[in-house]
Order: C-alpha cells, then structure tokens, then sequence
C-alpha cells in the first residue's frame, strides 16, 4: 500500500491522519497578518520556547506557564499565538485519543535535525511560526533520503510557513512514517520558530500540574 497524503483548507483535514492509508495530512493555513508581523519581527531571545507535558485538559493553563518564562511582553499578540497553539494542542489530542500530549516551542538558528529520518512516534503535529518549514519527501523518495541525506537530488517538497501537518511516524505502522528533515539554515541568519507536538512517551517530561 502506498502511503496517501491529504492537503486541504480547513482544520478538519487534519483529522485525516487517523486514517489508515494517510500519512501526512497537512493543514493549508496562514496566520492573522498581525500576529505573523509581530512574530517576524522579535528578536530570537524574546520569541516563547520550552517543553512540557500537558494533560488534554491542561493545555491552556501549561502554555500559559511556558509563556510566563519567556520575555513576551505584548498581551494582544501573546494571546493570539497562545491561543493559536492550544487549539492545534487541544485538536490533536482528540485525534490521538491522548490523555496527555508533549509540547515543544524551538526557537531555531542552526542546522537542527538537518538528516531526513522518520519520527519514531506514531504521529506528530509540527507548524513553523516563523521562517521555512519541515522538508519532506513523497514514499516512493524516502530510500533516497536517507541514504543520501545532503547528497539527495530528488524532489525535495516543504510546508509553507504557518501550515499545520501531521506526520505518522514509524511507529504508526513498518514503512509508514513520512521522512523529512528541518531545513538547513545555519549562517544564512534565519530564525525559524517551530512547534511540535506528541504523544506522551517515554521521552516526555514529567507531567506538569497546576
């Protein structure tokens, strides 16, 4: 079987991934042009970033407290990104049936996880906030890849900015999970402002309470 990818404009093409035969589903967003302008325009150092593992019905209150330890100051903007990533939060721990999800804010500079490779969980939610988003090649291109790696001439395909996907990863089902890799960036100045979300496991942080 060969592994379907769905595309489209509303939210609930996300809820695709629970389908057998998908796997990735990808959300075709933007942002409210002022909440992107704000985001572009913060330094590195300001932009919220942290780890933390949530229950589905704490989502909001753990954002909050990763927010408090950032230097975001304007209350408007930083309810809307809040905001913003609850709902992606909340949403995919209904398609996973997640009791608790693991939330990652990376504010990035460098070449992080540049090697195309297959997540090993059986599905991620990721959306770039700011600057260029995931890399990902189509089923029949993922031998390729990953022998290859920089070397890779195929066709190499990306999320826009702001676009919402999931990904199964190889623990979905043997040869399932989408491979793809973070865009290399380091020396060109980029800052990419990515958001990843899984399932608890046993490389999640201990649960955050209230």
């Amino acid at each position: 079987m060969t592994p379907l990818i769905v595309a489209g404009a509303r939210l609930d093409v996300l809820d695709r991934i629970r389908d057998h035969e998908v796997a990735l589903a990808i959300w075709r967003r933007t942002l409210p042009p002022q909440l992107s302008d704000w985001i572009a325009g913060q330094d590195a150092g300001v932009l919220p970033r942290g780890r933390i593992l949530a229950s589905s019905t704490d989502i909001v209150p753990a954002l909050c407290h990763v927010f408090d330890k950032s230097a975001v100051t304007q209350i408007d903007e930083r309810r809307s990104l809040l905001a913003d990533i609850a709902q992606l939060a909340i949403r995919f721990s209904m398609i996973m049936a997640a009791p608790a999800i693991d939330i990652r804010l990376d504010v990035i500079t460098g070449d992080a996880c540049w090697k195309f490779h297959r997540d090993r969980v059986p599905a991620r939610l990721v959306t770039t906030y700011r600057g260029a988003g995931t890399q990902w090649v189509v089923p029949a291109d993922s031998a390729a890849a990953l022998q290859q790696q920089r070397a890779f001439s195929g066709n190499l395909l990306a999320l826009l900015p702001q676009e919402v996907a999931i990904f199964k990863g190889s623990l979905a089902a043997e040869d399932m999970g989408i491979v793809h890799r973070s865009p290399p960036i380091a020396g060109s100045g980029e800052t990419r402002l990515l958001c990843a979300i899984d399932p608890e496991s046993a490389a999640s942080p201990e649960l955050w309470r209230p």
